[in-house]
């Protein structure tokens, strides 16, 4: 299965970028800068690493062309740069998730938070609207 990581530079991610190598899964991995990120070159022959950043959704086109399936782990916490709540973990999920839609992806893993959480918070509203798209998406 040809599986696209976005948050890969993460520790959740990156854990499950090797994971999915090493079981023979064709891994893809966005990374902001590409091999030049600090921790780009973990990668290095192991899995595809491609240029992208959910703040910018034109540059997730290329990352999704033969896509099957996503797992996003990715998150703006802690640091937030930037409005990172919105713009990684609202918009930038949204948006990956319409473009694995478009590239005809079948599985989307999206690592939110505990179900058990019920207080309001920028997260929270940004990783239950996502949870929400996923709930109608093709691809969820």
């Amino acid at each position: 299965m040809k599986v696209l990581v976005v948050g890969a530079t993460g520790f959740v991610g990156s854990q499950v970028a090797q994971a999915l190598s090493a079981r023979g899964h064709q891994t893809r991995v966005l990374v902001r800068g590409g091999r030049a990120h600090p921790r780009g070159s973990q990668f290095e022959g192991r899995v595809e690493v491609v240029d992208g950043d959910l703040r910018r959704p034109e540059t997730l086109a290329s990352a999704r062309t033969g896509i099957e399936a996503v797992v996003c782990t990715a998150t703006s916490m802690p640091q937030c740069h930037e409005n990172g709540l919105l713009r990684v973990d609202h918009d930038g999920v949204a948006s990956l998730v319409q473009a694995a839609e478009k590239a005809g992806a079948k599985k989307f893993v999206y690592t939110s938070y505990s179900g058990n959480i019920r207080y309001d918070s920028l997260l929270g509203t940004a990783k239950r609207s996502c949870e929400s798209l996923l709930l109608i998406a093709r691809c969820g």
